[in-house]
């Protein structure tokens, strides 16, 4: 007959994966970017799911490494509400689910610059993204005000602004 000794036995820990806790939402541009508290210290990875408005049913749309805190959902329809939730995960299963947070992903407009006449200068604008000798267009998120600046280069003259939508 055969006899197996066991002295010594080394058991993984996976249970007791705590949730994350803390989800917040924040909308920037066509994305959602996602924060929360890891609170667990067993765990493979962070699965993140997504639903369509406060009522729909939620999907799993990533998965994030250990001891992740944050990840961007990216591509999104300007307008459109997403809530979320996360939860640990290892090779034992999955945490309680984190609190639910929703965001919208905001809508973008563009505003151009068109140069008429014959002088020469720039325009910027504040905040960043028109610069007007090279980028005379930019999308900003609705309700950003937006100042613009023109400098004529020398010998040329600006003489105002034209146009609606202001």
């Amino acid at each position: 007959s055969s006899r197996l000794d066991i002295s010594r036995v080394t058991v993984d820990r996976f249970d007791d994966l705590d949730a994350p806790s803390g989800l917040w939402a924040m909308p920037t541009k066509n994305n959602v970017t996602l924060n929360w508290s890891d609170n667990a210290d067993n765990e493979d990875g962070v699965k993140v799911e997504r639903r369509n408005g406060a009522s729909g049913i939620f999907a799993e749309i990533a998965t994030v490494g250990a001891d992740a805190e944050f990840f961007t959902d990216s591509g999104l329809t300007q307008g459109a509400t997403y809530c979320y939730r996360v939860r640990a995960f290892n090779r034992a299963g999955d945490s309680a689910y984190s609190n639910e947070a929703c965001g919208t992903a905001p809508r973008q407009f563009s505003l151009s610059v068109v140069r008429a006449g014959t002088g020469s200068g720039r325009v910027e604008s504040t905040p960043p993204g028109i610069g007007c000798g090279t980028d005379c267009s930019e999308l900003y998120l609705s309700g950003t005000s937006v100042i613009l600046t023109a400098t004529p280069a020398a010998g040329s003259t600006f003489s105002g602004w034209s146009g609606g939508g202001c």
